[in-house]
């Protein structure tokens, strides 16, 4: 698949997901009874970071400014695999654990686009308007920063004396359950806690080799 090069199609494109992503980010910070508790969830960080690089991307792409530096590319790496990373986990993790244990999940405006709509935009960017191969083997270290300052941010609040307050009544001492380790205990704590790690860089070496794989298979037609 080749890079789209139309500047305007770009540039709608991002400013669509910008205004989508915004959205629903706003859309959290109105509806949450504690601003802090929404702002401490991975969900609503990774929806800011998506909104601050893009947006950037956005103003730099109008102002006539370089959008594909190395910075930039690591950037929209990160951003990419961590978004991806909301939805995964959502989807995948989440909803069926909290399902199962008799947890209605509301299907709101804000549920679907900081789950779902905003990752699927990211992917689909990517795909269109990335330029393809650029991304390095050591790249996913690079990305991984972002989930390690997340995971150094939560345990850090949660020892200073933070909870996560849903309502008056309702909170919680961490933000997912598979990072109580006080609740599953040591062994059961290090093994999802291992088996996240080991999917979190599978999927961004996947994304580095199908990034190889689509650059190589252009040069192949030509």
């Amino acid at each position: 698949m080749g890079t789209v090069h139309n500047a305007a199609l770009r540039r709608s494109f991002r400013t669509l997901l910008v205004v989508c992503c915004g959205f629903g980010v706003t859309l959290g910070i109105l509806n949450a009874y504690d601003l802090k508790t929404m702002l401490s969830f991975y969900t609503e960080q990774s929806n800011m970071l998506v909104f601050v690089v893009f947006a950037v991307l956005l103003i730099r792409d109008f102002a006539g400014l370089p959008i594909d530096g190395r910075i930039w590319r690591i950037l929209k790496g990160m951003t990419t695999i961590g978004i991806l990373l909301t939805m995964i986990v959502y989807q995948f993790i989440l909803r069926p654990v909290l399902t199962a244990e008799g947890v209605i999940l509301k299907l709101s405006v804000h549920n679907l686009i900081v789950h779902l709509i905003t990752p699927l935009l990211v992917l689909i960017d990517y795909a269109l308007f990335d330029p393809k191969g650029s991304f390095r083997w050591t790249d996913p270290m690079l990305w991984s920063l972002f989930p390690i300052a997340y995971i150094s941010y939560t345990y850090i609040y949660i020892g200073m004396g933070g909870r996560y307050w849903l309502s008056q009544i309702l909170s919680f001492d961490y933000p997912y359950f598979f990072m109580d380790y006080k609740t599953l205990g040591w062994p059961l704590f290090f093994g999802l806690m291992g088996a996240l790690l080991a999917g979190y860089f599978a999927a961004c070496y996947l994304l580095v080799l199908l990034d190889s794989r689509l650059v190589r298979g252009r040069r192949a037609k030509m």
